[in-house]
């Protein structure tokens, strides 16, 4: 991507956003425009309950973490999505601490177990008394073996003896080589998403 992090001022919603708003209240222009930026973004967003519970997201959550659609997703535990729910606790825990978490890579899956590795950049939701109510995300898949679009490389790769892989600049592994089993006797999902020297 190359799209700054977003400020959360920048993409909050109004106050009287949908979830926040007693039923029955007439949302308004500011809150129609934010609602089109966030079904229309093309990175992956959420709002979730501080249980966890998912309260809404747009198409390219849908897509990336293979819901059949967005009401399918609206309801179910934030947690289905985590490869280790576990990492949500300590993502949640960040967030109230700081109010903002930015760009952190987190395991994540989708509905039918399939890893994704993610930057994520969250912040708390406050109510008008500053009290936590919920948050919101936009979690940005990462570079993945699929991404490696030259055939012939990607034979090459994928049946060198030498062990093949790819990190970011935190040295966070987001592809490794299927000769990494032989190598150091761990699976690539088991490698990818944790640190070069873990």
């Amino acid at each position: 991507m190359t799209c700054q992090d977003p400020s959360p001022a920048a993409v909050r919603p109004p106050a009287g956003h949908a979830w926040l708003r007693q039923p029955g209240a007439a949302a308004d222009p500011v809150e129609t425009r934010y609602r089109t930026m966030f079904l229309e973004a093309t990175d992956p967003m959420c709002l979730a309950a501080l249980d966890g519970t998912i309260l809404d997201v747009n198409a390219a959550f849908r897509r990336t973490f293979g819901f059949g659609s967005i009401s399918a997703a609206i309801g179910r535990p934030v947690q289905d999505i985590y490869d280790d729910p576990s990492d949500r606790r300590a993502l949640l825990d960040a967030m109230l601490e700081e109010s903002i978490v930015r760009d952190r890579a987190v395991r994540l899956q989708t509905v039918s177990g399939t890893p994704r590795l993610c930057r994520v950049t969250a912040w708390v939701r406050r109510d008008e008394d500053g009290g936590a109510i919920g948050y919101q995300a936009i979690l940005r898949p990462e570079l993945r073996p699929e991404s490696i679009n030259d055939a012939p490389f990607r034979h090459a790769i994928e049946n060198s003896q030498d062990v093949v892989s790819i990190l970011d600049d935190r040295g966070t592994v987001l592809y490794t080589s299927p000769s990494v089993e032989q190598v150091l006797g761990h699976t690539p999902g088991e490698r990818v998403g944790r640190r070069r020297s873990s």
